[in-house]
């Protein structure tokens, strides 16, 4: 029964790439609206394309689950019923076995759930908004509780190491980026030439929803990186450049016929996506000899504890990171009972000092 299971649940997904690829899930009622949704979410609400790429998925496994059903067959409570079971059988308990399994083992099946919960709840709001619902079927559905992901720090000699092992000077830079800002994936990879200011020091970076933030490039070293390598490509390319690109190294003729290995193809007007991206990193781990378990977000908390340990300021820390609440900031230090016994020696010597006075 669970090979027949795995069976319907594997050509599910082969649909469903499929579907996305040429939108024929469109065909669907509920598609034609999610397809209307898409657009909203990308030319008004501002969503990048991976984010669009993101929720495109779920949307189209719900328009192949119920390719018959209209919106209003699903408006709550009935709907709210038939939202519930769809979640449950890709996600939650009734997912098959072996995708159990694997997200127990990282620890991703609560985390997975609610994200594409929230998901079908941000376009069940948009029909609402739009009139084309009376209610949300996601109203009352409650999200997983999330379990605690334990997050780790670069040991202190790691960075570096990464930063020397990168072979070009635009990794070494984008090496240097996230050692000193501690960037998303996502923020790196939207990086351009007319992303950084060398004159006044100034990096832009994008992040979650399309939302801005000005970081100042004050370190010297980190300047030192950046800025040749800004002048050399803006004389040689344009601003609209890529600081990573998908490329591709093989065997080539030279001008002189004979065969050597190098770049074959490259288009630095295009993003690295998040699976090339993920791939540069491991490479950048393994050439430094780091393991390469180690993850890249784990390079934005190291960042957060090293500006929060030398500055003690919890609110420049979340500028620096971007987020939007001042908690989401505290769950990325990770102080230790060294930094505790160092505050305490500061507090007693100004009691000692204030004493004295």
């Amino acid at each position: 029964m669970i090979d027949s299971r795995l069976t319907r649940i594997a050509e599910l997904s082969r649909l469903v790439r499929q579907a996305v690829r040429d939108k024929s899930y469109v065909d669907c009622p509920v598609g034609l609206v999610v397809a209307e949704y898409l657009r909203w979410k990308q030319h008004e609400d501002g969503a990048a394309e991976t984010t669009i790429r993101d929720y495109e998925i779920p949307l189209a496994y719900l328009c192949l689950d119920h390719p018959t059903l209209e919106l209003a067959d699903l408006e709550p409570p009935l709907g709210r019923k038939l939202i519930r079971e769809f979640v449950d059988r890709h996600w939650g308990t009734g997912a098959p076995a072996y995708a159990r399994a694997r997200a127990r083992a990282g620890q991703r099946a609560p985390r997975t759930k609610a994200k594409n919960l929230s998901i079908l709840s941000d376009f069940f709001n948009y029909c609402v908004g739009e009139d084309l619902m009376r209610g949300s079927p996601t109203v009352g559905i409650r999200r997983p509780k999330r379990r605690d992901v334990r997050r780790q720090v670069y040991l202190k000699d790691e960075p570096g190491r990464i930063l020397a092992a990168a072979p070009t000077d635009r990794e070494k830079c984008a090496v240097a980026i996230v050692n000193e800002f501690g960037l998303r994936k996502s923020e790196l990879a939207r990086l351009r030439l007319r992303d950084y200011d060398p004159g006044r020091g100034l990096l832009t970076v994008v992040g979650k929803g399309t939302k801005t933030r000005t970081l100042p490039v004050v370190n010297p070293q980190l300047r030192a990186l950046l800025d040749p390598h800004w002048a050399d490509r803006n004389e040689a390319g344009d601003a609209d450049e890529y600081l990573l690109y998908p490329q591709k190294r093989g065997r080539r003729k030279n001008p002189d016929g004979d065969w050597i290995v190098g770049v074959i193809w490259e288009d630095r007007h295009a993003p690295l996506t998040d699976a090339p991206m993920h791939r540069w990193w491991k490479r950048r781990l393994a050439a430094a000899g780091v393991p390469v378990t180690r993850k890249m977000h784990e390079m934005r908390h190291t960042a957060a504890t090293e500006l929060l340990r030398s500055s003690g300021n919890l609110e420049v820390t979340r500028q620096m990171l971007g987020h939007a609440d001042i908690k989401t900031t505290s769950g990325y230090a990770h102080l230790n009972t060294d930094d505790l016994a160092e505050a305490l020696e500061l507090l007693a010597a100004k009691r000692a000092a204030e004493a004295e006075a």
